[in-house]
């Protein structure tokens, strides 16, 4: 987002997602962080051009309806979009919301094993409670043009650039006021495989944040800039033995300067099914535009507002049973200094919402992803904080998942049926509240959550239900206000060929 610098989930569509990749080796996008996550688009050419259409509703007057088709264009182009619209509403009716995605995408191989790509992203997001507040509508407007290929066939590149632009509603006076932001970013990689299980290139990005408009209440020209040069190095040696390593600088113009940032990694391979790995990052992240706005930055501009370090250690083993799935297990240590973090509150620019931390924190996680008795699909994570620090907000002390699927299908696959169940459980934590007068921080007691779903499908239909949070009384929606209680869900779902 162009104000925060975070991702915004509701925006993307599930239809439209490939797969989502988590990554601790490597850094992703100039401002820095401790973690990526990678979400990739679906590619627009299909092997037949397929269209599709859905509907679903449920508990809370929550209901949804989308379409996409994806077709190929020109000989060798193609086309995805996809259109949804959500309502739902709270349990009480007063406060009703109405989503909107939109998503297209383009794509054109061009001579030489090139692939250019033109994706746009359009969510908007009103709010629109009883009283005389007003709609708060919030809209987010993303696109991105990238153009892939090799240079022979050891040499690889990648360019890109992308322009976000979004609005944000504030209350202000008892009235909703509206702040814009818009943001353009670009990229430049290049990878270079002499042979031997060497890769070898560099990658640069940066991206520029600035505000457009706030009813003439902030300085027009406050902007972020923030670029990242980094070289990186992967090698597979022989014996099982994996390196990586990544290194360059962040900068931002000011006194904040150039920060160096460094990522250092081995895996071993011990016999097919075993492997130890061991990962030490140091990263920095920048404040976003909402931190510079408020308080503890204005006045003294940016001098203040000093970029976080992160240092992280990351050791375990991985384990892969004969046929059933990949066990990754391992212990975490992390420093954190100088992240700034805000108490909820609907208008970012509060007086003393942004308070830096500093805090180490170790803890266990794993991650199992495989099969059960060669019949059921288990995707199971967690992580247990040894120390958690106190009061720091969104620093879960435990949480453990898992999702147990079964699926089948019957009359030589014109008709199939699956079930899945999901288990949750959040151990106490805390969460940040806001009010006119102060912000703090709160203590959440944990909580199970189970749900469930099914499905049936008949040749291109598919009809699904879904019920969540059939033990909890807590449920944190699709939108930042508390929907008590379980719902269910039921839907249909027709994708077909024409």
């Amino acid at each position: 987002d162009p104000l925060t610098g975070a991702p915004d989930l509701r925006m993307i569509a599930p239809e439209v997602l490939e797969r989502i990749v988590l990554t601790s080796g490597g850094f992703g996008g100039p401002r820095g962080g401790a973690q990526e996550v990678h979400l990739v688009t679906r590619r627009a050419d299909p092997a037949q051009s397929q269209s599709r259409m859905g509907i679903y509703g449920g508990s809370y007057q929550i209901n949804k309806v989308g379409g996409g088709l994806r077709r190929r264009l020109f000989g060798s182009a193609a086309l995805h979009v996809d259109i949804n619209k959500i309502e739902q509403r709270t349990e009480d009716l007063t406060l009703k919301v109405e989503q909107v995605q939109y998503f297209t995408r383009l794509e054109k191989n061009l001579r030489g094993a090139a692939v250019i790509s033109l994706e746009g992203l359009f969510f908007s997001n009103d709010r629109n409670p009883r009283g005389t507040v007003g709609k708060l509508k919030q809209k987010n407007t993303h696109l991105h043009a990238a153009i892939t290929g090799r240079l022979g066939e050891r040499a690889g590149y990648r360019l890109g650039y992308r322009y976000a632009v979004s609005t944000h509603p504030f209350l202000q006076d008892g009235r909703a006021v509206h702040l814009k932001a818009r943001a353009d970013g670009y990229q430049a990689q290049f990878v270079l495989r002499p042979g031997r299980g060497l890769a070898v290139g560099i990658d640069l990005q940066g991206e520029r944040n600035r505000p457009l408009d706030f009813q003439d209440i902030l300085p027009e020209d406050l902007s972020l800039s923030i670029h990242s040069q980094l070289g990186f190095l992967r090698l597979q040696a022989p014996g099982g033995l994996r390196l990586h390593a990544t290194g360059g600088l962040r900068q931002v113009p000011g006194s904040a300067g150039t920060k160096a940032v460094l990522d250092l990694g081995a895996s071993r391979s011990f016999s097919g099914r075993v492997s130890a790995f061991l990962a030490w990052k140091r990263d920095v992240s920048y404040p976003d535009l909402a931190a510079l706005y408020s308080l503890s930055c204005s006045g003294a501009g940016m001098e203040d507002c000093r970029p976080a370090r992160l240092d992280m250690l990351d050791g375990g083993l991985e384990f892969k049973p004969a046929g059933l799935g990949v066990l990754r297990a391992g212990l975490t240590h992390r420093r954190l200094s100088g992240q700034a973090v805000s108490g909820f509150s609907p208008d970012p620019l509060t007086a003393g919402e942004y308070t830096p931390l500093d805090y180490t924190v170790n803890g266990f996680y794993y991650r199992y992803e495989g099969r059960v008795w060669s019949v059921f699909e288990l995707t199971a994570e967690g992580v247990e904080l040894f120390d958690p620090p106190a009061g720091v907000s969104y620093l879960a002390r435990r949480r453990h998942t898992a999702v147990l699927g079964f699926e089948t299908s019957l009359l030589h696959g014109d008709m199939g049926f699956g079930l899945q169940a999901e288990v949750v459980y959040e151990g106490e934590f805390f969460f940040p509240l806001g009010s006119a007068q102060a912000a703090g921080l709160a203590r959440q007691p944990g909580r199970v959550n189970f749900g469930g779903s099914g499905l049936l499908r008949i040749i291109d239909l598919t009809i699904y239900c879904r019920l969540d949070h059939l033990m909890s009384d807590y449920y944190n929606g699709i939108d930042p206000f508390r929907l008590p209680g379980p719902r269910a869900i039921f839907g249909l779902n027709w994708e077909f060929r024409n």
